[in-house]
């Protein structure tokens, strides 16, 4: 009986998380559409014109306006030119994909896997602006076994 109690209480607790994780990805496809649609607006462009500039169906860019779905790393690449933009410059923050990383051209690169991100980087900064990032990882950085 014991048992049975503990798989109860872990498939709850697995739904809930579940369930954040499906909110997360609904809010993430969202925002990534309201970024598209403002830029595709700014530009001047209906779905059709911005179709043809990132060589993709006017459909997969309603998809993604919509909220409908994210895209492929080759998409967002095609996509982000199209838009005069960094691919990274379209992502909403955080993205909690699983296992996702969008280098920067001589910038820093983000990684996000389960929750935690590993940021590398390889230049020089303002000083200030270095300190700031250490003290932020600081506060923020968690043990080992997390």
């Amino acid at each position: 009986m014991v048992r049975d109690q503990q798989t109860d209480e872990f498939s709850e607790l697995f739904s809930e998380d579940t369930t954040v994780r499906e909110a997360a990805r609904e809010r993430q496809k969202n925002d990534f559409g309201r970024r598209v649609y403002t830029r595709m607006l700014s530009m001047g462009l209906s779905q059709a014109e911005l179709a043809r500039k990132a060589g993709l169906d006017r459909a997969r860019i309603s998809s993604y306006i919509h909220g409908k779905t994210l895209p492929t790393d080759t998409m967002l690449t095609k996509l982000a030119a199209a838009l005069k933009l960094k691919p990274t410059d379209l992502l909403p923050m955080p993205l909690l994909d699983e296992r996702r990383s969008f280098p920067r051209s001589g910038g820093p690169t983000l990684q996000i896997e389960g929750g935690r991100a590993r940021v590398t980087f390889d230049g020089w900064l303002p000083a200030a602006v270095g300190i700031q990032i250490v003290q932020l990882i600081n506060d923020n950085q968690a043990p080992d076994g997390e």
